[in-house]
Parts: C-alpha cells; sequence; structure tokens
C-alpha cells in the first residue's frame, strides 16, 4: 500500500482503519483535514471497508478528502464508512452516530466508482465532492455544499441527512433512485438541487 500523508502519528486527530477478508486491519493517522490518498492499495480485492473518523471522541477533526483509485476484480462492493466502529449498516432509515466534525468528500478513480459504496455521519457539512456507485445514509448536521453523484442504477441511494443541500451543490443520480431526502430548511431548494429523484421527504424547520 501507499499512503501519500506526513508522518503518522497517534496525536493526528484523524484515523483511517483499511479492514480486509480474514480480520486485517491496517490503521492510519492523518492531520485534520488532510487529504486521504490512497493512491495504491494492494491487494484491493481482500480489502472489505475503509473507515474514517476524529480520533478524538468528540467529532473534533475534519476528515479530509479521500481519494480512492485501483483495480478491484471482487464483486462484492468495496465499502467507505465514516463512523468509528463497524461496518455499514445496511438499512438506510437508521440513524448513524457521528464521527467527525466535517468531511472534504470521496474522489474515486473512474474504473472503481461503480464498486464503491458509502454510509457515514458527520457533526457539520459535507464540503466536497462524493462520486460513488451506491450510497445507504449519509448523515449530515449541516449542510451539503459539495455535490454528490451516485452512478449505480436502481435504489442506490437510500437516505440524505442534512440541514441543507446548498445551491450549486446537485445531486446526480443515474436513474430515480433516491429513497429519503431530509432536510430542516429551505425545503423547495431542496428539491431543486436532486436530478431523477423518486421520492423525497423534505421537513422544513418549526
Amino acid at each position: 500500500m501507499v499512503l501519500v500523508s506526513t508522518a503518522i502519528s497517534l496525536a493526528q486527530p484523524v484515523t483511517v482503519d483499511i479492514l480486509r477478508q480474514g480480520g486485517g486491519v491496517e490503521t492510519f493517522h492523518f492531520q485534520d483535514g488532510e487529504s486521504i490518498i490512497l493512491s495504491t492499495i494492494s491487494e484491493l480485492d481482500s480489502v472489505t471497508l475503509i473507515r474514517a473518523y476524529s480520533t478524538n471522541p468528540d467529532n473534533s477533526a475534519n476528515v479530509g478528502e479521500i481519494q480512492l483509485s485501483g483495480t478491484r476484480q471482487n464483486p462484492a462492493l468495496l465499502d467507505v464508512l465514516i463512523g468509528r466502529e463497524g461496518a455499514i449498516n445496511p438499512e438506510p432509515a437508521d440513524p448513524l452516530l457521528p464521527a467527525a466534525a466535517n468531511w472534504d468528500g470521496l474522489l474515486v478513480d473512474g474504473g472503481l466508482t461503480g464498486k464503491v459504496r458509502v454510509s457515514g455521519a458527520i457533526l457539520g457539512d459535507l464540503t466536497g465532492l462524493i462520486n460513488v456507485g451506491e450510497i445507504v445514509r449519509l448523515q449530515c448536521g449541516g449542510d451539503v455544499t459539495g455535490g454528490i453523484i451516485v452512478t449505480n442504477p436502481g435504489m442506490a441511494f437510500g437516505t440524505l441527512v442534512a440541514r441543507a443541500v446548498l445551491f450549486n451543490s446537485p445531486i446526480i443520480l443515474q436513474q430515480e433512485s433516491l429513497g429519503v431526502l431530509e432536510t430542516t430548511i429551505a425545503p423547495a431548494g431542496n428539491r431543486d438541487r436532486v436530478r431523477h429523484q423518486r421520492t423525497a421527504r423534505v421537513h422544513p424547520g418549526h
């Protein structure tokens, strides 16, 4: 594996775990907001989960942009979780525990995009683009200020929860595949951000 990062130290506030079939785990640490460049993961077919989270339990650290590339022949989806423990819960209606302050998104190499599935929760804003095959649940205490692109057909996007989906932050879907969109402000504007949306339950703030 090649990780482009500064020296690894437990003092660095962002942790990334790479879990493999058979129970192997590799753990790395990054600076607050630092790009997490996973340029070459050896034996990518054996990776089941990439998990990123604030090392501090108060979730004060910002997870930088995760950059993922490589070749994967394994037909199983490669999961990326913004979460402190466990794996991706396949039920999109179940709330998640926040695991970071803000997240700068996930950039996946074109050949790998449709093979990646995401889920996660943050206290603040999604500030960068997410471009993946599927999203189970994405939960933001703040706003979506970066775009979201989901490439796989069918019900490939379960639930998005955010304060708002801001202007110039479109959600682009391959088909009518977004299950639930929940926001607390600007409901009319949020509907305009979603293209090919199947249904959306938008709850304005009180």
